[in-house]
């Protein structure tokens, strides 16, 4: 992973946080262009969790109020668990309601999880139209499901990650263990809250909050979960995968969904991104579908990379990378550096063949990107990009620099493709829009009655305010119907 810059967060006041004064953990991004982040706190410390909201500069301007039963206190009877709070956050799609929850149960709540022991833990509801508080559910974790090796050793499990489904309560749940000896698991449920009993008015869920090893109080209904998948199965090396998100839409229907650890800085440990199709359609049925890819990685360095015959998943990293799938519905990210990215085994390629509906990222860096056969979504990134859809309708999305967007014509392709357009995001230049059979998408809050249009000689200007988003070569008018919202 490379990265492109630095955000320093800061508090109320304007100040850094002090050393060790954050333990940032769940983030989520608003139509509004700001972020919610929790922080874990330091029970130790008694630093207490928070929920906050920051502008994208990184200045806090909200503050969140968090129940008195989640925070730490001197004698240790009541509160988080050390680096076992806010793990997780998440907003409905509506931006109603935000959820967060602790890793493991509070201390007046019942045991952290164990090999003998589930752990009783909190979901947090926010109201953020009102900011407050507004419920609370149960959620049982599962049990340690390793012993480490040898037995004794250090093991734990937690609930460390939550995104939203609907705005009704349905979430996706990822619970992560780690033994030594053995290494980390993880499993990701569907959790159903409808229905749920809250249980904000309930200080403890132990019959006797200063006997650890007393009864839990009976709740009538705790939320519902049910296992969609243990990252087990798929057979490849787990790592710490604490953060789940939704992708964009797959050229099947299917939503993207990726999971994600980090290396916490430790030479052990690796960065890992894992992509998935998961069907929302069948979401509450048995047969839900999950999938993933084969993995390719590149280095730092400038790489040839080639995909197989299956549906793969390609890191270019740092350097000038030339990357190719094949045969299969490939994801594609170049990294840092001006790359060159093909969905397919390039045409100028001896035995080059058509493939699948690809998915390519370009990163940061001037790429060259080409969808070649299949239906592909193509994401510029950072940097004045080209992309060609070529065959197949396809989505195009220059990102952040003056990109230029090619559909087919100028590729001997064919399809109905959508050049996407958001503001701030430079000027793009189109050239072969057909009118009736392609679409300019507008993103992120853009309608047909924000932008207007000039003509210029030949051309269109896809004008909001005083922001140029694209120049359309050889089309001089243009219909509401040429544009679609997404």
């Amino acid at each position: 992973v490379g990265f492109t810059g630095v955000t320093t967060l800061r508090n109320a006041s304007g100040e850094t946080f002090p050393e060790r004064g954050i333990d940032p953990e769940g983030i989520a991004l608003t139509s509004a262009g700001t972020l919610f982040i929790s922080s874990e706190g330091d029970a130790r410390n008694l630093l207490n969790p928070f929920v906050n909201e920051f502008s994208l500069g990184g200045q806090q301007f909200n503050q969140l109020t968090v129940p008195d039963k989640f925070l730490p206190t001197s004698d240790g009877t009541k509160g988080i668990r050390n680096n076992r709070a806010f793990e997780s956050l998440t907003i409905t799609p509506d931006e109603r309601f935000l959820y967060t929850a602790v890793e493991n149960a509070l201390i007046q709540d019942g045991p952290a999880s164990t090999l003998e022991d589930k752990s009783p833990v909190r979901i947090l509801q926010y109201d953020l139209q009102t900011g407050a508080p507004a419920k609370e559910f149960l959620y049982i974790t599962d049990t340690i499901p390793n012993q480490p090796d040898p037995p004794g050793s250090f093991a734990d499990n937690g609930l460390v990650e939550l995104l939203a489904l609907d705005n009704t309560g349905t979430l996706l749940a990822l619970e992560r263990s780690f033994a030594v000896g053995v290494g980390n698991n993880l499993r990701l449920y569907e959790v159903r809250l409808q229905g749920a009993t809250d249980i904000s008015d309930v200080d403890n869920l132990l019959s006797d909050p200063t006997d650890p090893d007393s009864k839990l109080l009976e709740v009538e209904q705790v939320a519902e979960k049910r296992l969609l998948l243990d990252f087990d199965d798929l057979g490849i090396r787990l790592d710490n995968s604490e953060a789940i998100a939704f992708g964009p839409t797959l050229p099947d229907g299917r939503q993207s969904l990726i999971v994600a650890s980090d290396n916490n800085f430790n030479d052990s440990q690796i960065t890992q991104f894992l992509a998935f199709g998961l069907d929302l359609d069948n979401i509450q049925s048995p047969t839900a579908i999950v999938e993933t890819t084969s993995e390719i990685n590149g280095t730092q360095g400038a790489d040839q990379l080639i995909g197989t015959i299956d549906a793969d998943l390609i890191n270019g990293f740092g350097g000038n990378d030339t990357i190719a799938g094949a045969l299969g519905n490939d994801i594609l990210f170049g990294g840092n550096g001006d790359d060159i990215l093909r969905g397919d085994s390039n045409s100028k390629a001896p035995g080059g063949k058509a493939g699948g509906d690809d998915i390519i990222y370009g990163g940061s860096g001037s790429d060259r990107i080409g969808g070649k056969s299949g239906n592909d979504s193509l994401y510029g990134g950072f940097g004045d990009d080209q992309l060609w859809g070529d065959a197949g309708d396809d989505l195009l999305s220059g990102g952040l620099g003056n990109d230029t967007l090619t559909g087919d014509n100028f590729s001997n392709g064919s399809g109905s493709d959508t050049f996407v357009l958001e503001i701030g995001e430079g000027t793009d230049t189109i050239t072969d829009f057909e009118l009736g059979t392609d679409f300019i998408g507008l993103a992120n809050g853009l309608s047909f009655g924000n932008v207007s249009i000039n003509s210029d000689s030949n051309n269109s200007l896809i004008n909001v305010g005083d922001e140029t988003l694209a120049v359309v070569l050889g089309v001089a008018t243009f219909a509401e119907s040429d544009f679609v919202i997404l």
